[in-house]
């Protein structure tokens, strides 16, 4: 996407029209109105993967990730629950954790940000890349760095509340 948001936008639309079938192109969909700050946008279009590829990790957390963003911390648990069971996934219990305490449910928020602290901890700077392949090879190691951090500041976020 290389910041060209609008023209990647408009190239998804131009690849839909011409290949309907290929459902993949909701979730660039969905990244693209994210990076634009077009939440509501963003989550139909993970809406409409999720629909195609219900078991996709990445798609629900990124769909409640927005949900969060915008305030719906239910329809977050929703989209996220059936894939909450994965604890040795750092994206998936990060966010779990977060929507949890969000909703006041402290004592699973803190089992499912330990468990995002545990498999963060496991990750490489290759296994990250694997999960953000989009991205340019000399920021994986910050991405991975940025996801341990966004881990230990809801940790300490839910400490705060939880005491």
């Amino acid at each position: 996407m290389q910041g060209r948001l609008q023209a990647a936008r408009n190239e998804i639309y131009k690849e839909l029209e011409l290949f309907p079938e290929n459902k993949r192109s909701y979730y660039m969909l969905g990244l693209i109105y994210g990076y634009m700050h077009e939440e509501k946008l963003a989550i139909e279009a993970f809406g409409k993967f999720i629909e195609w590829k219900p078991e996709s990790w990445a798609a629900r957390n990124d769909k409640a990730w927005l949900e969060f963003r915008i305030g719906d911390i239910d329809a977050g648990l929703e989209t996220i629950s059936p894939v909450a069971h994965l604890v040795d996934n750092a994206w998936v219990q990060n966010t779990y954790g977060v929507l949890l305490m969000n909703k006041g449910r402290y004592a699973e928020a803190h089992t499912a940000l330990t468990y995002a602290q545990i498999a963060a901890e496991k990750l490489t700077t290759r296994d990250w890349g694997a999960t953000y392949p989009g991205n340019d090879p000399r920021v994986y190691n910050q991405g991975l760095e940025a996801t341990k951090v966004s881990i230990q500041n809801n940790t300490a976020l839910l400490a705060e509340k939880y005491k």
